[in-house]
């Protein structure tokens, strides 16, 4: 038979919201332990009273304090902004990997070099690109059609410090800055030290403000 704390923890570990509040010390434990008292019935396969689904919280308080943060401050060097994006997605196929190459000299005769990202998945190949170069990839690939092709994108990418690779939850950090406001993301994108954002033109003012 599972224990009341031990399922009361389980559910607190994935309730990010529950877990802050209990470890700033301000959650309302009589009102959350009515909150997942069905939950807590239901793994135990017993009732439960909400005084010992409290009980379990208290004894867990302390030790969820000295937790290391889920959502770590997050260090930007700075940011910055291309507009006129492109996407361009197509079949993975022996004829469109054998074209990238191409791909590549188009956007290397430009100097200082335009925006652009290659991703090979396993099915798709996509193809993120200033607007100006567009012509010249759909000619490349000419023998192939798009799955798609969105226009009016902007990439917005956050320049980091060296150690962000190995701090956890950096990447979820910033997410959650634009799930919070509900904003639609189109693409994400990543190198050593930079998270590049894909986002629709109208959205990306609000996603600026977010990392200021």
């Amino acid at each position: 038979m599972i224990k009341i704390s031990t399922v009361v923890e389980q559910i607190l570990s994935n309730d990010e919201v529950g877990s802050t509040a209990l470890a700033r010390g301000v959650l309302n434990l009589s009102a959350y332990a009515k909150r997942i008292r069905k939950e807590v019935e239901t793994r135990t396969k017993k009732s439960v009273k909400p005084g010992a689904i409290v009980t379990a919280l208290s004894r867990m308080s302390p030790g969820i304090k000295n937790m290391p943060r889920r959502i770590p401050d997050v260090s930007t060097k700075d940011i910055s902004l291309k507009t006129e994006i492109v996407e361009l997605s197509y079949e993975r196929t022996a004829e469109t990997i054998s074209k990238l190459g191409m791909v590549q000299k188009v956007i290397e005769r430009k100097a200082p070099p335009s925006f652009m990202t290659t991703t090979v998945g396993v099915k798709e190949i996509t193809v993120l690109v200033s607007a100006e170069f567009v012509e010249d990839i759909e000619t490349i690939f000419s023998l192939t059609k798009p799955r798609l092709k969105l226009k009016d994108l902007v990439a917005i990418t956050i320049h980091l410090a060296d150690n962000a690779i190995s701090t956890p939850n950096i990447t979820y950090a910033l997410l959650r800055r634009i799930a919070l406001k509900n904003i639609n993301l189109v693409e994400i994108v990543s190198t050593y030290t930079e998270l590049t954002f894909i986002v629709a033109r109208k959205d990306s003012a609000a996603v600026i403000e977010l990392f200021r």
